[in-house]
């Protein structure tokens, strides 16, 4: 009997051991992106992106213009860079992905479509709309 109770003594002892040590490891982080990978990939999944500031009076003519025009939804993906850490460095992507790092950038698509006065005499001619349903995005 004794020797039944050591084995179940040990064996409860090897289990917690093994337990509580994987309690103090720290699983590695996943790899994050760099400003360019998460530039090129954001913009590969959302059908249109409005790279912005909350301050930019550009930005909130771009994202005016685009509600102005019906689109919301999954459709559209808005990042303020200012709220971000990595904003100055997303807009140095950017600069390398459209030669200019002022905001707004506007792309739909995937491809860039302007910034905040493009967007909006886009939008007020009609041409924005007529993109968005030409590309079943509206």
């Amino acid at each position: 009997m004794r020797i039944l109770y050591v084995t179940i003594l040990a064996a409860v002892s090897v289990y917690l051991f093994v337990s509580l040590r994987s309690l103090g490891s720290t699983p590695t982080p996943p790899k994050m992106a760099t400003p360019a990978e998460f530039v090129k990939q954001t913009i590969s999944e959302t059908r249109v992106v409005v790279f912005s500031k909350t301050f930019c009076p550009y930005c909130k003519k771009a994202k005016a213009a685009l509600a102005s025009v019906g689109l919301k939804g999954d459709a559209l993906k808005v990042i303020e860079l200012d709220t971000r850490e990595d904003g100055n460095a997303i807009q140095d992507a950017l600069l390398e992905l459209t030669g200019g790092r002022s905001v707004p950038r506007v792309f739909i698509d995937g491809d860039f479509f302007g910034g905040g006065d493009d967007t909006d005499a886009a939008a007020k001619s009609g041409k924005l709309a007529e993109l968005l349903r030409s590309k079943g995005i509206l």
